[in-house]
């Protein structure tokens, strides 16, 4: 068994905290000598390589993780833009339509709350977590499509412990569909911190690979991220069985799990076949969620 020892469990929870703490001070005081400027504490700008003039000059003081007021995400999204594409200058130049969300609904930071509370009751090492690799959720719209019924989310080695996350719409779980968005994209910014310390691929890393989220082939390091978030999202939903919950939400819950499962078996298979080396690191994780697949309760 390899549960708990790199990315799951109290281990997994120790080892990204100390990680994410380095790379923040890394990136702290390479801004702050490059800038000759003191800053009060890492923000996600810092990891944006390719605006750090303009967000060291215009970044908003932000009171809220969860940004709904229009002049901040105005002056996020202006910093972003490039060449008509909203996410440019983070190398998106093809987003899949999405935009900032200038105007949430009302709702949305409700919606939030609600389903933070869900994942933080559920599980302390994920609110852990949480409070270490994320400093700010930002709305996301698409620019032509009406809503997902399932939501959708962006996350970014360039703006790192930012989440952009689209609600789902109203739905019989919807809650339990906005709290696994969020565990998805907790688990990109883990894998992106961990890809700060390590290759995870060492060689042919432009190879494609089938991706369980997008169920199409992608390049390699996105199939493995697509791996990574659905361990992290049945880690959450493994711990959120212990939590007194209507009968609707455990079959739910049960279904999810079952699918989850699935998709890590054949996520695995996938890269495991894949003409690559990966990395120690990189194997340790497909064993450890392989583990997890397997799983009915974590340490």
């Amino acid at each position: 068994m390899h549960l708990g020892k790199w990315v799951t469990g109290k281990t997994g929870t120790k080892r990204i905290v100390t990680l994410v703490e380095e790379l923040d001070r890394k990136h702290y005081e390479h801004i702050s000598t490059s800038l000759n400027t003191k800053f009060e504490n890492f923000e996600p700008w810092m990891s944006c390589t390719t605006q750090i003039e303009y967000f060291s000059k215009n970044w908003p003081v932000i009171e809220n993780q969860i940004l709904t007021q229009n002049l901040p995400l105005q002056t996020i999204a202006d910093g972003l833009k490039s060449n008509n594409a909203p996410f440019g200058n983070l190398g998106m130049q093809d987003s899949d339509g999405f935009q900032i969300e200038l105007n949430p609904s009302d709702e949305f930071q409700k919606d939030i709350e609600k389903a933070l509370h869900f994942i933080f009751e559920a599980s302390t090492k994920l609110k852990t977590r949480w409070e270490k690799l994320v400093q700010l959720l930002v709305p996301i719209k698409h620019g032509t499509e009406p809503p997902s019924k399932i939501g959708r989310g962006l996350s970014n080695h360039l703006f790192r412990k930012c989440i952009f996350i689209e609600l789902p719409i109203e739905s019989p779980k919807k809650d339990l569909q906005i709290a696994l968005n969020l565990v998805h994209e907790l688990g990109h910014q883990a894998l992106i911190t961990y890809q700060n310390a390590d290759l995870i691929i060492e060689t042919n890393r432009d190879q494609h690979v089938h991706s369980v989220i997008r169920n199409t082939k992608r390049p390699i390091i996105r199939s493995y991220h697509a791996f990574f978030v659905s361990g992290y999202m049945l880690e959450f939903l493994i711990e959120a069985q212990k939590l007194k919950l209507s009968e609707d939400l455990i079959n739910l819950i049960q279904k999810e799990k079952i699918e989850l499962r699935r998709s890590i078996f054949l996520a695995s298979n996938e890269l495991r076949k894949a003409p690559v080396t990966f990395t120690q690191l990189g194997l340790e994780i497909i064993n450890e969620f392989e583990s997890l697949a397997t799983a009915e309760v974590i340490q």
